[in-house]
C-alpha cells in the first residue's frame, strides 16, 4: 500500500487514536480506505474484521468487501502492565490492553458535512434511519455497512448503537 502521512487527529491516552485515510493498493491498482486504530485487546471482544467476516456469512447486504485486516505485529500498549507500581500515577479509568489493527476497506465515501443539497443530507440521514441504500453506516468512524444491510446485521447478530454524523457516509451521492 502507499500512503501520504496521516492527517493527524486529536490523540486521547484512554481512546482508540482511531484515524482513516486513503491509500493506494499497488498489487490491485485501486484506492482503498485504511482504518487505523488501537483496539481493546481482550477476550471475547471481536476485531472489525471478525466483525465483517460474521456479516459476510449471515449475508448482510450492502457491505463494503475488505481486502486486508490485522494486527500489526509487535505493537501493543502495556500501561495496563504499570499501573499499580508506586511509581505510577493513580487513575481513576481502567487500563485495557489495545493492539494496534488496521483494516483496508475498498469502499470510500464523503463526509456527510459535504453535502450538495440539503436534500442529499437529508434523504441520507433517512437512509440511515430506514436501512435504505446510498450511504454507509460506520461503526466507530469506520466499519462500513450500507444503510440497506442495517436491519440484517442487527439479524446477524451485530447492534449498530451510534448513527452520527461521523458514522454516515454519503456514496454515491
Amino acid at each position: 500500500y502507499l500512503t501520504c502521512a496521516p492527517i493527524a487527529t486529536p490523540y486521547t491516552p484512554p481512546g482508540h487514536a482511531t484515524h482513516g485515510f486513503v491509500a493506494y493498493d499497488l498489487e490491485r491498482d485501486m484506492k482503498v480506505f485504511v482504518k487505523d486504530t488501537w483496539c481493546v485487546d481482550l477476550l471475547g471482544i471481536n476485531r472489525e474484521g471478525e466483525t465483517y467476516k460474521l456479516l459476510c456469512e449471515a449475508g448482510v447486504r450492502n457491505i463494503a468487501s475488505y481486502s486486508t485486516v490485522g494486527d500489526i505485529d509487535d505493537q501493543q500498549t502495556v500501561t495496563h502492565l504499570y499501573k499499580d507500581k508506586l511509581w505510577a500515577c493513580p487513575t481513576a479509568r481502567k487500563l485495557v490492553p489495545h493492539h494496534h489493527y488496521q483494516l483496508m476497506l475498498d469502499m470510500i465515501g464523503d463526509s456527510l458535512t459535504k453535502f450538495s443539497s440539503i436534500y442529499e443530507m437529508l434523504q441520507c440521514v433517512l437512509d440511515a434511519l430506514e436501512c435504505t441504500y446510498f450511504l454507509n453506516i460506520l461503526i466507530y468512524s469506520f466499519l462500513t455497512l450500507r444503510a440497506a444491510g442495517h436491519e440484517d446485521t442487527f439479524n446477524a447478530g451485530v447492534l449498530h448503537c451510534d448513527i452520527s454524523i461521523r458514522n454516515i457516509l454519503i456514496v454515491n451521492g
